[in-house]
């Protein structure tokens, strides 16, 4: 009778401990929410009760001209490493909850030989130089994507893959053409598309190269001449965004005329569809410099969308010594930016966009040395080529960059209304 006693004790205890277990599972999988990306699939917890604000931050493009790459290659061991490049700018990528760039180029594999300008192909180790350096998503739609042809195309997908870095623009087969990345609990749906060249063709031509009609699905593209076909698509996966859990819309275009310091009619009429489809702000790219900021407002929707038609260049050899046949006493194509959207979640479980701002960075070249260095509106650029005549030239940077944005981040500062941007229209 002990025994048997014993043993009913050890198998009630058991059952005990493992509804306890189980009850501890459910509770748990109440609060847990599934967020489907583009590229993977995560599962983050959310509480609408937790007030927090979080930081999207994205900077224009990354162009490996090869000066560049030389100038990072160690013959010693016959690698690559461009850390340094982003030694400055290393703690404004990281503080932000996801930094975003655009990776202007394939990373088509060392057979396609490394190149530049007008076909490009970098090595693999940029990738792991923005990914150590705190870039967490890189935007592949852009006129440069299909310089390397088909392998090219989807080499790069499968570095970004087996590197661990998360990407939108192209695709891989049965991948979703957006991401809806769950920053503390806010859910910001990212999209990223670029332009069409050979306009009206059958057969879709990037950067006047014709894509294999087999892959042409797996890159966000537009046709200029074809909007309404982009508007039905962005609006497709905008639905399919909003039901995937997305709170908010963020689109990433690459658009608009190289060298251009302001917008076009078509980026305009463009920003404003997409404005009065309840998208909740824009990031413009490809013009090489950077274009103006706004607040645009939709009375079909009732969003104010705020937008930089273009964050230009990050990093790239396009100087005033080898373009000044454009603008040898203004060399707007090395200055760039930090743009940042901050989105609040309030006890309440609304959704706001908080605040937009941005850090003035300038491509520095010192001999073959490239930095990318932050500009400090109170002067205090500490590089070590700060003793090398180069802070006049910082400043002029930051100069023209406030020239070109102010006026939009006071306009949002002053009109931008916040209201829930989970109301997905008026």
């Amino acid at each position: 009778m002990k025994n048997k006693s014993t043993i009913f004790v050890i198998v009630f205890s058991v059952i005990m401990i493992a509804v306890v277990i189980a009850a501890a599972i459910n509770k748990k999988s109440d609060n847990v929410v599934p967020v489907v990306s583009g590229n993977i699939k995560e599962v983050s917890q959310t509480t609408k009760s937790k007030e927090t604000t979080v930081t999207v931050g994205s900077v224009g493009d990354i162009l490996l001209h090869m000066p560049i790459n030389r100038s990072c290659y160690n013959e010693q061991t016959k690698t690559y490493d461009y850390n340094d490049i982003f030694k400055y700018v290393n703690k404004y990528y990281s503080k932000c909850d996801c930094m975003v760039a655009d990776l202007e180029q394939p990373i088509a594999g060392k057979k396609f030989g490394y190149s530049g300008f007008p076909l490009f192909n970098a090595p693999s180790e940029i990738v792991d130089a923005l990914k150590d350096n705190g870039v967490d998503l890189l935007l592949t739609a852009n006129n440069h994507c299909y310089d390397q042809g088909k392998e090219g195309f989807q080499n790069t997908m499968n570095t970004l893959q087996k590197k661990g870095v998360k990407f939108i623009g192209s695709r891989e087969e049965n991948i979703k053409p957006y991401i809806i990345m769950n920053l503390d609990g806010i859910n910001i749906g990212m999209i990223n598309y670029t332009y069409e060249t050979q306009p009206l063709s059958d057969t879709k031509y990037i950067n006047g190269i014709p894509m294999d009609k087999s892959i042409t699905h797996l890159l966000n593209s537009f046709d200029y001449n074809k909007l309404d076909d982009f508007y039905s698509d962005f609006q497709t996966n905008m639905d399919n965004m909003y039901k995937d859990g997305a709170d908010v819309i963020v689109a990433y275009m690459h658009w608009g005329e190289e060298y251009n310091l302001g917008h076009t009619d078509y980026q305009q009429r463009i920003a404003q569809k997409l404005c009065d489809m309840g998208v909740d702000a824009i990031v413009g790219g490809h013009t090489h410099c950077i274009e103006p900021t706004d607040l645009i407002s939709s009375e079909v929707s009732g969003k104010q969308t705020p937008i930089i038609y273009s964050t230009g260049n990050q990093l790239s050899n396009q100087r005033k010594e080898t373009l000044n046949k454009f603008s040898s006493d203004k060399p707007y194509f090395e200055d760039g930016v930090i743009y940042e959207l901050s989105f609040s979640r309030k006890a309440d479980g609304s959704v706001i966009l908080s605040n937009v701002s941005y850090t003035a960075t300038w491509c520095n070249l010192f001999g073959s040395k490239y930095r990318i260095i932050p500009l400090d509106e109170k002067g205090n650029y500490k590089t070590e080529f700060s003793s090398l005549g180069r802070t006049q030239e910082m400043s002029n940077s930051l100069k023209r960059t406030k020239g070109l944005l102010d006026k939009g981040i006071k306009k949002f500062k002053k009109e931008y209304k916040q209201i829930d941007l989970r109301k997905k229209s008026a």
